[in-house]
């Protein structure tokens, strides 16, 4: 386990408890550890750092026993901090592990102890009974409060020293799950515990997040009456950097993830079967998408998980069309949004709003229930905040309650932008970009707001407008047809 994490809890060199790092300003311990104390100092030993409290910004001592508290000063060394995790199923027998400062060792020096998890409690404040390996016939345990309980290198509880426990090892612990369901109304706690390591997730983003940074310009049009996300190719970029981009994608795109993770866990023979599997659905799937003229579904996708940070959680079917459309979430500063997506290439754009619109229009006449297929890995690898959004939203689908997503409709079309000499010698300058977009926006403002004032539910959706203008659509799906068909 990641020892650096761990903080000694003192007031006045007496010793308090033990807490630990969950981002580099807030530590989490047991309330009772510092309660109406006074000059509460927090010791990192292994990484030699000292910190004062600022504030505790949350407690509670009846439900949960967790205070959270504010550092006076961020701790700026390179830690990995671990996952706070409620998906881990932690069973009886299940091997943990802590580090704290109980007083009765010597010198005040930090241990390390681990055990199994002997039982759940019901009706008590610890919700987990913990054995102990190793352990001094002598020990309290007085000082190893605060102390995170890790499972599986995961922060999966608090630990406490049960005062009025008969059994020999008196730890228990509150499991991270009954903490966050009993939080589940405070946003900005949430926010706090919502830090997440890399993970397979974070990192395919991070790597869409380049492949985009290095091909596009991307900036907001607002005009009179229409705002839209644009993103122009940047003058030494072709249509062949975006078909490079679906291509070397679609694998993934077509398959969930724990498909993908399969296929690198599995032994040779089994790894080679899955191999195909995925190469297959890649195909069938890029197959389809070019029959029906929505390869835009794949570069949506690219677009939000690698500009706007989006990722995708879900895939909803309909039963009268066989292409899916991608669930997502997104967090503002303030808020989680969850998009469905929508997308359309044709050479006009007015055309192409016209399509995507009688489409959604027919979708909300027919008022067809849709069915969600949950990629429960990428869930998994959300953090707190957005991942318990996603649970409500899934509980929402399965009693067959109706689901309010916000739609996001991406529109490519040939444009004269990439045409313009100047475009082409502007040195790679988004502003120059910019103005060169708004121009040709400007053009179709009123065109677009006199189109949807035929759509009267435009007025209660809401909506995210991406436009992807581009030399040639003709030419990127010779290329993509070329290319399914080599």
């Amino acid at each position: 386990m990641n020892e650096k994490i761990i903080g000694r809890v003192t007031c006045n060199e007496d010793l308090l408890g033990t807490c630990f790092l969950v981002t580099p300003s807030y530590v989490l311990t047991a309330y009772h550890v510092i309660k109406n104390k006074n000059n509460v100092k927090i010791e990192f030993q292994v990484i030699g750092e000292t910190r004062k409290v600022e504030s505790i910004f949350f407690y509670n001592e009846k439900d949960i026993d967790l205070a959270i508290i504010k550092l006076n000063k961020d701790i700026k060394k390179a830690i990995e901090y671990c996952d706070i995790d409620t998906i881990i199923a932690v069973e009886q027998g299940d091997f943990w592990e802590t580090s704290g400062y109980p007083d009765e060792y010597e010198n005040d020096e930090r241990l390390y102890v681990n055990g199994t998890i002997n039982r759940y409690i019901e009706d008590q404040l610890p919700d987990l009974e913990l054995s102990i390996n190793d352990q001094k016939e002598v020990s309290e345990w007085q000082g190893i409060s605060g102390s995170p309980l890790i499972v599986n290198d995961q922060i999966c509880g608090i630990v406490l020293k049960e005062r009025t426990s008969s059994l020999k090892t008196k730890l228990k612990a509150i499991s991270m799950e009954k903490i966050i369901g009993f939080l589940c109304n405070e946003t900005e706690v949430l926010k706090i515990l919502s830090y997440r390591r890399k993970n397979l997730l974070s990192e395919r983003i991070e790597t869409f997040n380049k492949e985009c940074n290095d091909i596009f310009f991307s900036y907001k049009y607002v005009g009179e009456d229409f705002i839209s996300n644009c993103l122009i190719l940047k003058p030494e970029s072709e249509i062949n950097d975006l078909v490079y981009i679906i291509d070397l994608f679609l694998k993934d795109y077509a398959n969930s993830m724990q498909e993908i993770i399969n296929e690198q866990n599995n032994n040779m023979i089994n790894r080679r079967k899955q191999e195909k599997r995925n190469e297959y659905a890649a195909e069938e799937l890029k197959r389809i998408l070019i029959k029906s003229n929505k390869l835009g579904f794949a570069l949506l996708w690219i677009i939000l998980e690698g500009v706007f940070q989006a990722p995708r959680v879900a895939t909803a079917y309909s039963m009268e069309n066989e292409i899916k459309q991608d669930i997502y979430i997104s967090r503002s500063a303030d808020s989680i949004k969850v998009s469905i997506g929508y997308t359309e290439m044709k050479k006009d754009l007015m055309q192409s709003i016209l399509k995507v619109l009688i489409e959604i229009d027919k979708e909300i006449g027919t008022n067809e229930q849709k069915i969600f297929i949950w990629d429960e890995l990428a869930i998994n690898y959300l953090d707190i905040y957005n991942r318990l959004h996603v649970e409500e939203l899934q509980k929402k689908e399965q009693s067959g309650e109706k689901v309010n997503l916000e739609i996001v409709i991406l529109h490519s079309y040939d444009s004269n932008i990439y045409k313009k000499n100047i475009y082409k010698k502007s040195n790679n300058t988004n502003k120059i970009a910019e103005n060169f977009c708004k121009a040709e926006l400007d053009q179709y403002n009123k065109k677009i707001v006199e189109i949807c004032s035929k759509f009267k539910w435009i007025k209660s959706k809401q909506i995210m407008w991406i436009s992807l203008p581009c030399e040639s659509l003709e030419l990127f799906h010779n290329i993509i047809q070329h290319g399914a068909e080599d």
